[in-house]
């Protein structure tokens, strides 16, 4: 989808929903508050909107994760190759800007993932960049995974991404043809068979076409077409570094949009809270309002002692939130939420999967290591030697 299709298709959804009020509700106020463009002219611009996101936590990021085993640094590393190929063929450039922050952050949210066992449907409310598609797609446990995204830049951003790491498994709900009936036509058809030389003798040849219905494994959804994530249930809602970031109509929206598809069951999920303006207090009470209920909350993990292992403090690279609908039978296995912060219940299976508290510890990776990695294995997958290209 180019810049030209996507405003289309926001302003007939717009004169759809019929409600100046509706739909400034999904406007990205927090953007517009730090003179962040949304906006983009053409395709080249959405290079500019790669490396935009956690910038410096890279290191912060490998210490909370006390290193990467080799595996590890196999996963991150072919996520940049993935992401490299993607640039080379979407932008047509041999200068590739590589955001390790970001990507960084990216793999780390998709490992958290990983710690929760029921996860086959996950919704992500604003992906931003859509990194974490490199890796949510390498994750065989997640069937659906769907995004809404009210950014312009970063849905085109994002629009790009899943179509080059899902194929014909993407589905893109700001299409204006997707869903809608037939609209328009001219019935060339139907008087063909009266005059068939009406394009002139021997031109008309009637269309073949093939009826083909997929299942895809990720769908986009544009702030207009919000109906139609609220006929679906899922197992894990993400909402990434974005929380302080919404007007308090869209928090509202959205907690009550979370309690109506999160599975009673399901995990309500955050890595970072987000950079905005508004305190996370407030996000939190409107959750609660919607009885979504917190089961994590914090910046650190104390760890008690035991008999084979001394007290410690695990430092998370920035706060980190979950919470759950009131029904879910997890929330009865542990202590009672008393008000008091940092939340996180150190004894409970999934909260240790999630963030890697029996994990042995890895080997802390610099920048410099991961990026040459990087284009070693870019360039063997290319049959070239590293030392063919310059190394920036």
């Amino acid at each position: 989808m180019d810049t030209a299709s996507y405003r289309l298709a926001e302003r007939s959804g717009a004169r759809d929903i019929n409600s100046v009020r509706q739909s400034m509700m999904h406007h990205p106020v927090a953007f517009a508050e730090y003179g962040f463009p949304v906006r983009v002219e053409c395709h080249e611009d959405l290079r500019a909107y790669l490396d935009v996101m956690h910038e410096s936590r890279f290191d912060a990021m490998m210490t909370e994760m006390d290193g990467l085993h080799d595996d590890e640094l196999d996963e991150l590393v072919d996520g940049l190759v993935r992401y490299c190929q993607f640039c080379l063929a979407t932008f047509g450039t041999r200068e590739i800007v590589l955001p390790l922050s970001g990507m960084m952050m990216q793999y780390a949210a998709a490992k958290k993932l990983k710690g929760i066992p029921e996860r086959a449907r996950v919704l992500e409310i604003g992906s931003g960049s859509g990194l974490i598609s490199f890796f949510v797609s390498q994750d065989k446990a997640i069937e659906q995974y769907h995004q809404i995204e009210c950014a312009e830049a970063f849905y085109l951003l994002q629009t790009h991404i899943n179509r080059y790491v899902y194929g014909h498994g993407f589905l893109d709900h700001a299409h204006a043809s997707v869903g809608a009936p037939k609209t328009a036509g001219i019935g060339l058809e139907e008087l063909s068979a009266i005059r068939p030389d009406i394009l002139g003798s021997g031109v008309y040849e009637k269309e073949i076409r093939i009826e083909y219905t997929a299942r895809p494994r990720v769908e986009q959804f544009p702030w207009w077409r919000l109906e139609r994530v609220l006929e679906n249930q899922y197992d894990v809602v993400m909402s990434n570094a974005n929380l302080t970031e919404f007007s308090p109509e869209a928090m509202r929206y959205y907690s009550a949009l979370i309690a109506k598809v999160l599975k009673p069951t399901g995990v309500f999920f955050a890595q970072c809270t987000g950079g905005g303006s508004n305190p996370i207090q407030t996000a939190l009470k409107d959750l609660m309002a919607a009885r979504i209920v917190p089961f994590m909350f914090g910046g650190y993990i104390d760890q008690p002692a035991s008999p084979t292992r001394a007290a410690s403090r695990k430092s998370l690279a920035v706060q980190n939130v979950m919470m759950m609908p009131i029904a879910n039978p997890l929330l009865a296995t542990v202590a009672p939420h008393n008000g008091g912060l940092p939340l996180v219940h150190t004894q409970d299976a999934m909260t240790r999967a999630v963030f890697g508290l029996d994990r042995p510890a890895g080997v802390k990776r610099t920048r410099e290591e991961v990026t040459e990695r990087v284009k070693e294995r870019l360039h063997a997958r290319a049959g070239r030697p590293a030392a063919s290209l310059a190394a920036e």
